[in-house]
């Protein structure tokens, strides 16, 4: 089949964003843990909502500029 000689190596590319990826989520789960350790519950509440709010936000932009780059190329 064309192009099964690259699957190797999408599939090695691919393990290294998701290692990747679960090291940042564990990171931004502390510095939210962190930032909302001292407030009250619901301030908790609503500053944890907000900062997952602007996390999805800013991944929503990677992966556009990700599509934008692979329709380019």
């Amino acid at each position: 089949m064309e192009g099964m000689e690259l699957k190797p190596q999408f599939d090695e590319l691919q393990k290294i964003f998701d290692r990747c990826i679960k090291h940042a989520c564990r990171v931004l789960e502390e510095c939210i843990a962190t930032k909302t350790a001292r407030l009250d519950p619901d301030q908790r509440q609503e500053q944890e909502r907000l900062e997952y709010n602007r996390i999805a936000d800013e991944l929503e932009t990677i992966i556009d500029v990700v599509f934008l780059y692979l329709d380019m190329g």
